[in-house]
């Protein structure tokens, strides 16, 4: 990468890097500021927090070095930068990274604020969607049991499964009567798919931020998302949705539930919960933070 930039670009003609990755990108900025004396941002991303930090031991001393002399550095969730603080920043550095760090999500398309939602009240059948690709990451056989719970119980549930199947072990999970399927569609379709859905659930064992939960919540939906991933921690519990286990379906099912207990107010909060995620907002701030770093 370095040897790429250095010969392609003119180094010295930038003002600032911003890197996307602290164990890849990072490496090549602070390598770049070091040789050049250009600042650089940072952004943690889940590689970083769920496979370097926690498994590559040898690598955790380059990674805090890179934290510790960027201008500026950017959380996609609370729940990730408190676990690098937590568990990764030696207590001499803890102060002045957790100073210049901050939480920034991602934003998502325009096209999903177009279609002014309005708060959805239930009615009949409980209309349960998750959207994402049908592999082991994104869990959708706990969605499926959670979802079987709640039949047994009486309840009359419908599922969506939105997204391709990646997986051909889970393509049992479509067989049932009451399961819905659509392979992968654009975002006009998609858009489609949760407007007529009532709750979004996706219990993903590893999610970085998790941009459907915000797709579907500028729909009206109350979201359902994993415990200490990425989506966690962007609101309070309970004002959009709530945190859930990624291997419990009895848990699950009762949060589901609990979701209906309160499905008016929820509804209403998802709408006004997404405005924070437009672009032209998080792309000011990101503007601010480029000048800061310069500075």
């Amino acid at each position: 990468m370095l040897s790429w930039l250095e010969s392609n670009l003119d180094i010295k003609g930038f003002d600032l890097i911003h890197a996307h990755t602290v164990f890849s990108g990072g490496y090549a900025a602070r390598q770049l500021q070091k040789k050049y004396g250009i600042p650089y941002i940072v952004a943690v991303r889940n590689t970083d927090v769920n496979v370097f930090f926690k498994y590559m031991f040898h690598l955790r001393a380059v990674g805090v070095d890179i934290l510790r002399n960027a201008s500026r550095i950017i959380f996609l969730s609370p729940s990730y930068r408190e676990q690098v603080l937590r568990d990764y920043i030696p207590l001499k550095d803890l102060e002045s990274i957790a100073e210049k760090s901050e939480v920034l999500p991602n934003g998502i398309a325009e096209l999903f604020f177009e279609q002014n939602a309005q708060p959805k009240q239930l009615n009949g059948t409980l209309k349960i969607i998750q959207v994402g690709r049908l592999v082991k990451l994104k869990n959708p056989e706990l969605t499926a049991k959670a979802v079987e719970i709640l039949r047994s119980r009486g309840r009359d549930v419908e599922l969506t499964f939105v997204g391709s199947v990646q997986d051909e072990n889970y393509r049992p999970l479509l067989d049932k009567d009451y399961v819905n399927w659509f392979d992968n569609c654009p975002q006009t379709e998609v858009i489609g798919h949760l407007s007529q859905a009532d709750i979004f659930v996706m219990p993903s064992h590893i999610e970085t931020f998790g941009l459907a939960y915000v797709e579907a919540m500028s729909q009206s939906l109350p979201v359902l998302y994993t415990a200490g991933q990425g989506f966690d921690g962007q609101f309070p519990e309970g004002e959009v949705g709530f945190a859930v286990s990624d291997s419990d379906p009895e848990a699950l099912a009762d949060a589901i539930e609990k979701v209906v207990e309160n499905y008016e107010t929820l509804s209403k909060n998802a709408i006004s919960g997404a405005k924070k995620f437009r672009w032209d907002t998080i792309g000011s701030r990101y503007t601010e933070l480029y000048r800061e770093a310069i500075r």
